[in-house]
């Protein structure tokens, strides 16, 4: 049964607090929000966090934080949740103290409280703690303990998931949508179209409204957009230097309305380093310009990364989930930490993970398949794209990928790690004992090519049935890339939650223990889904 958690206080910061350590949402503080639930982002739009009259519900949709201010009108707020919430528990939180120069008056509160018909669960608080009990309780601070036990009494002790059914493997698949923040909070990273402006020298951003005048060693870049209508919703592109010559643009330009980082790249970096090695060739000191090209594309390299780094800290729920979920394998296109801190903060257990994100380590496990050693008792992360450590394992263009590249700068024969992938799951799923595959494919649009052949390299090998659940808050276009590459025989779910909500459900409810249940279990995520989507109450 869903619950609803009350809160009674003079300020939105108290009833924002119990919401994020009730959705487990790691991050510090709640962010300058004002007494009335409304943030003012530098020079964005005001944000309304939360409000009197809409719930704010936890990552797994169990839980609902109300807020109504301590004042003269409390009853009224009271009176209406009430009348909404019939199908669920409510919880009280009631603060000692209320608003200056109200009415509020917390005896009077806590006897309504206690005269409803169905048995309350009620605690005043206060910030000022003094130990005093207020009809019988005592008043608890508003402290992590007192969150603690809060959570305790609604959530009861964990009970362990049932045990997935022999035969039967769960993969997990994550992109760039695994990794986002949250509006509210939180670890992440923002959209990469936003990474991309974020880039510092040799690249310089501009909008379509406001200009620049940097050494012509830089590139500028902006967003494709017409002259005066503000910024569109794509990549940004380049617009000086030889990006002048509207025959190259196109390309681009394309590519970046796509969002496809991998054609993005190719371009962005070809053309740089053509126009660097070609432009003095005919002097003879094509060696020279050949060096002088590779340290150009480092640099530009080296500008994305930085980038990404000032965001990869710290643990994301939906990772910690994942970390925790006995997945078979989890196959992942980000560079970033995030997976890897959530593996080291779990600890090892019964199956510990066993971590892919180099070509060395690609080439020792194809020497342990080719040896026909048994790895059922690791489950394996591969970081198809490399790993944010070091700018050689990191795929950015998309022929970093190929076994031969155009580009100047070697990525370490990352294209081992999506072979040794493949190797291992062909190996190990290809065989008589495994019926059904589970694929939950989380927050990726898959526009990554050699991801998706590798999908359906996989589900063409005869042997078990697979069934996709697609997660992704517009799962169109995603889903119609994934029938391409795996056929029309293969079920696929389509389901709009952000990683986040779909993550958390999986930990609350756990992995389908059967493959009936795969299907069932698919449907019933499906239709929350959809249910969440009509819902207008505002979502984490």
């Amino acid at each position: 049964m869903r619950w609803m958690i009350v809160v009674i206080d003079d300020s939105c910061r108290f009833p924002l607090h119990v919401w994020r350590y009730m959705s487990r949402s790691l991050g510090v503080g709640i962010g300058e929000v004002e007494r009335e639930g409304i943030r003012h982002p530098k020079d964005l739009q005001a944000e309304t966090w939360i409000s009197q009259g809409k719930p704010l519900f936890t990552s797994d949709g169990n839980v609902g934080i109300w807020w109504v201010s301590a004042d003269d009108h409390w009853s009224d707020g009271v009176r209406r949740i009430a009348a909404q919430s019939r199908e669920s528990r409510l919880m009280f939180l009631v603060d000692v103290h209320g608003k200056r120069k109200s009415k509020y008056n917390v005896l009077e509160v806590c006897n309504y409280i206690k005269s409803r018909q169905i048995e309350p669960y009620w605690y005043p608080v206060s910030a000022y703690y003094s130990g005093n009990k207020i009809e019988g309780e005592e008043v608890l601070p508003k402290t992590r303990e007192t969150l603690a036990k809060i959570r305790k009494d609604i959530l009861g002790k964990n009970g362990k998931h049932p045990e997935i059914e022999e035969g039967l493997c769960h993969l997990l698949v994550t992109g760039a949508g695994f990794e986002i923040r949250s509006a509210q909070g939180g670890f992440g990273l923002p959209l990469t179209r936003d990474l991309l402006k974020e880039m510092d020298s040799p690249f310089f951003y501009c909008d379509t409204l406001h200009g620049g005048t940097l050494p012509e060693s830089h590139i500028y870049l902006r967003s494709e957009g017409e002259e005066g209508k503000g910024e569109a919703i794509c990549f940004p592109v380049p617009f000086d230097g030889i990006w002048k010559d509207k025959s190259l643009g196109s390309d681009i330009i394309q590519a970046a309305k796509a969002e496809d980082l991998d054609d993005y790249w190719d371009i962005l970096l070809g053309e740089e380093l053509r126009s660097q090695i070609g432009s003095s060739a005919k002097h003879g000191i094509r060696d020279l310009q050949k060096t002088e090209a590779l340290i150009w594309e480092a640099r530009m390299r080296e500008a994305f990364r930085r980038s990404l780094l000032q965001y990869d800290w710290g643990h994301m729920n939906q990772s910690i989930s994942a970390a925790d979920l006995d997945w078979h394998s989890w196959l992942t296109t980000n560079y970033t930490q995030f997976a890897n801190r959530a593996i080291a903060a779990r600890g090892s257990d019964e199956r510990p993970w066993r971590i892919i994100s180099t070509a060395a380590e690609a080439r020792i496990t194809l020497r342990e398949n080719a040896r026909g050693l048994k790895q059922s008792r690791n489950k394996y992360l591969f970081k198809l794209h490399g790993d944010i450590g070091h700018l050689h394992t990191m795929a950015i263009a998309g022929n970093d990928k190929d076994i031969f590249s155009p580009l100047s700068m070697p990525v370490e024969d990352l294209y081992q790690v999506y072979t040794a992938a493949r190797s291992f799951l062909l190996d190990s799923l290809g065989n008589q004992e495994t019926k059904v595959v589970v694929w939950h494919i989380v927050g990726h649009g898959l526009q990554d090519k050699r991801l998706c052949d590798l999908i359906g390299m996989v589900c063409q090998q005869k042997g078990p049935r697979h069934l996709f659940m697609l997660v992704n808050p517009n799962p169109k276009d995603p889903k119609e890339r994934l029938r391409d590459s795996v056929g029309r025989r293969h079920k696929i779910h389509a389901c709009r939650f952000y990683a986040g909500e779909y993550m958390a459900r999986l930990e609350n409810k756990g992995l389908p223990p059967n493959p009936d249940a795969s299907e069932e279990w698919g449907k019933e995520v499906v239709s929350l889904a959809e249910s969440a989507r009509r819902n207008t109450v505002a979502q984490p």
